[in-house]
């Protein structure tokens, strides 16, 4: 085989399709060595060799589902939902419960993965932003110490999370992948967001077995013997629109699932009612609530059987005994819960709770181990680069897993996740059935601190809310609602929130990031010389006397 990765093919005709060009680890090397400069890092950064050198370096494969809640796995109890291989997986490494996402929306929450930092920091807030121009990437950092880098399917390739990769392709890839994507996005309808149902293309045919099937092919070529291999695999499902492929609307789902629980609306946020407006939720009958989880389920269904493909192929090239597996999802999705659908720039259990598991090679390294204490998204990049003998850059804001688990993980790494989403301002309202709705945009910044009994979440178009998520876990009752009294721990909740966002404040200034451009051709908000817009104008509130 040869040991060189094979060029991206280009779909003629399509300017929709992104591929990475060839980037190599000379390339990495300048590009590293100028940023790590200007951000005073480690000089080391720049050249150094890797701590593991030669074969004995492992492979790393991120995994990655989009859209993907943990309440919608067989992991996590729901006997709706069919993820056995995710359970087999689990079996073998470590399952963190408590994985929570620094967004709820693809982009920003995909940026923190690859910056290692969060919202706050990298400024990737909502759909219209750019990578930071000057933020080394995590595949940047891994091409320079030496692996070869590979991106396939939704890695954001048309928002800058493109540097490092020597061999890419996007969720429009190939004419088979974009003609799987055209028949889901055809699917539905714009104006309600509950339409549901099957598209009608066979699985085989489908979007996650067109992404693997380029994706052996390209593995196909190269030795994996000759350097050790990052290859992120980013699959589309189970993102909305809420169409399955042929057969996989699950038929027992449609008989006996129990709906979602809405509450009273006199004690959910005002907003709540311009959102089921916009979902036209009123409309949906209960077959047709049932019919979306149907057919969500027989997406995360679906995203199982390609996972179990894609491992078979790592264990038939003989890489599973030198390859760390790293699964998860970007973020969440309503699938009906309070009566609403696909996601929000919102701070909700059901948009941040992802599913995460972790093998290491050879499926020893505490096998079924179930970590209870919380874990982000942010964890994942000085995870991986740990995993591969990489230093870890100062710019990194969470923890190497690897580490706290190998210590036995009972001392918690935190006290709360933290989110930041917003900033919105273009000229989209409700983009069913794949999007966004109207009022689940935010022009200002929302942040959330979220603990294992409490969430408070900072809005400023809206207000703030709060959750009593041991006694009210769909967070159907907000404590805020008409002036009520709060709790010390939700006090001290939103202090910690506060502290959050001072500790991101002084982190960005540290750092000097450069927030990359926005998207639609838009100005950004306040035009500040070095900085693209002051945050204290979209940080509004503070924490409750």
């Amino acid at each position: 085989m040869s040991s060189k990765l094979s060029s991206p093919r280009e779909r003629p005709g399509s300017e929709n399709t992104t591929t990475a060009s060839r980037f190599t680890r000379r390339d990495a090397l300048k590009k590293l060595g100028a940023a790590t400069a200007a951000l005073g890092l480690n000089p080391a950064l720049s050249g150094a060799e890797p701590a593991v050198s030669g074969k004995k370096r492992p492979h790393i494969f991120l995994i990655m589902a989009d859209q993907l809640k943990a309440s919608a796995t067989s992991l996590h109890g729901n006997r709706f939902a069919r993820t056995p291989t995710l359970e087999r997986l689990a079996a073998q490494g470590v399952t963190f419960d408590h994985a929570y996402a620094q967004a709820t929306i693809c982009t920003p929450s995909r940026a923190t993965i690859m910056t290692g930092t969060y919202p706050l920091v990298h400024r990737v807030l909502c759909h219209q932003n750019y990578a930071p121009e000057n933020l080394p990437q995590l595949a940047e950092l891994l091409s320079a110490s030496g692996y070869r880098c590979m991106a396939a399917g939704h890695y954001e390739s048309q928002r800058g999370l493109t540097r490092g990769w020597q061999n890419a392709f996007d969720e429009n890839g190939t004419p088979a992948i974009h003609d799987a994507l055209r028949a889901l996005q055809t699917c539905g309808s714009r104006r309600v967001g509950w339409s549901a149902g099957e598209t009608g293309v066979a699985p085989e045919r489908s979007h996650g077995a067109m992404l693997n099937d380029e994706l052996f092919a390209r593995l196909d070529k190269v030795d994996p013997n000759t350097a050790p291999l990052f290859v992120h695999a980013a699959f589309l499902e189970p993102h909305a629109p809420y169409f399955a492929p042929r057969g996989y609307l699950d038929r027992e789902v449609m008989r006996n699932v129990p709906l979602p629980a809405l509450g009273e609306m006199r004690e959910r946020p005002a907003w709540h009612a311009e959102m089921l407006k916009d979902f036209a939720s009123a409309e949906a009958t209960e077959e047709d609530i049932r019919r979306v989880l149907a057919a969500y389920y027989g997406n995360v269904r679906y995203f199982d059987e390609q996972l179990n493909r894609l491992l078979e192929y790592i264990e038939r090239r003989g890489m599973m005994d030198n390859s760390w597996i790293i699964v998860t999802s970007d973020h969440g999705d309503y699938t009906g819960e309070k009566g609403f659908y696909v996601k929000s720039e919102s701070a909700y259990e059901c948009l941040q709770h992802v599913p995460l598991v972790i093998r290491a090679p050879g499926g020893h390294w505490h096998a079924g181990e179930r970590v209870k204490n919380i874990t982000e998204l942010v964890d994942l990049f000085p995870t991986i680069l740990s995993a591969a003998g990489c230093a870890v850059p100062r710019q990194a804001q969470g923890h190497n897993l690897i580490e706290w688990v190998n210590r036995g993980a009972d001392r918690p790494l935190r006290a709360a996740s933290f989110a930041a989403v917003g900033g919105y301002l273009g000229p989209l309202k409700t983009t069913m059935p794949h999007g966004l709705p109207e009022h689940g945009r935010r022009k200002g910044i929302v942040r959330s601190a979220r603990s294992l009994n409490h969430v408070y979440i900072r809005d400023p178009d809206t207000g703030d809310e709060a959750y009593d998520l041991v006694n009210d876990p769909l967070e159907l009752r907000d404590l805020l609602k008409d002036g009520r009294a709060l709790s010390e721990s939700v006090r001290a909740l939103s202090r910690q929130l506060d502290q959050w966002e001072e500790r991101c404040a002084a982190h960005f200034q540290a750092l000097g990031v450069k927030p990359g451009k926005r998207n639609f051709d838009e100005p950004v908000p306040v035009s500040t010389g070095e900085d693209h817009w002051k945050p204290e104008i979209f940080l509004k509130g503070h924490s409750p006397a």
